[in-house]
């Protein structure tokens, strides 16, 4: 029996060891995350400029997905209560944040902003009996099969 013993007490403590050092790791991955979905922006920050919010946001995040990230939270949280004023505010900041972070749109992405309004005004005169639904998709039909990776890039050079 005691033959036994001695083999099993030096793999027990072997096993006991390693669950110790998985609860450790776990702990320490809960606590990461943790902080990572606990940010609290400074108090008024979405009430600032946008060249202040995406500033702010940029330094606060550790990429562009993760600042887009929070502003969109934002956004989406206040919902119905933010004034259009406001929304157009928050937008332009998602702009001025792309624009940091030296992203612009890509040849097979969205199409420029600016370029999509006025295509839009445009099919809305012609057809004013469209919905916003049958214009978005004119439009993206426009840009993914009807205009060449050349003319797009030109397009983007135009409109940012």
């Amino acid at each position: 029996m005691k033959e036994k013993e001695l083999w099993i007490a030096p793999v027990q403590k072997e096993v006991e060891k390693k669950q110790e050092d998985e609860k450790n790791k776990k702990a320490a991955i809960i606590l990461a995350v943790k902080d990572k979905l606990s940010y609290t922006p400074p108090k008024g920050l979405f009430t600032k400029s946008p060249k202040t919010i995406a500033t702010r946001l940029k330094a606060d995040s550790d990429s562009l997905k993760q600042a887009m990230s929070r502003l969109n939270f934002y956004i989406n949280r206040a919902g119905k209560t933010l004034t259009e004023e406001r929304s157009k505010a928050l937008e332009e900041a998602k702009d001025i944040l792309r624009n940091l972070y030296k992203k612009s749109a890509s040849v097979n992405g969205r199409p420029p902003k600016a370029w999509w309004e006025s295509i839009k005004k445009r099919i809305h005169t012609k057809n004013p009996s469209y919905t916003d639904e049958q214009i978005a998709k004119t439009i993206g039909n426009i840009w993914h099969n009807q205009l060449t990776d050349y003319r797009k890039k030109k397009l983007l050079e135009k409109y940012e």
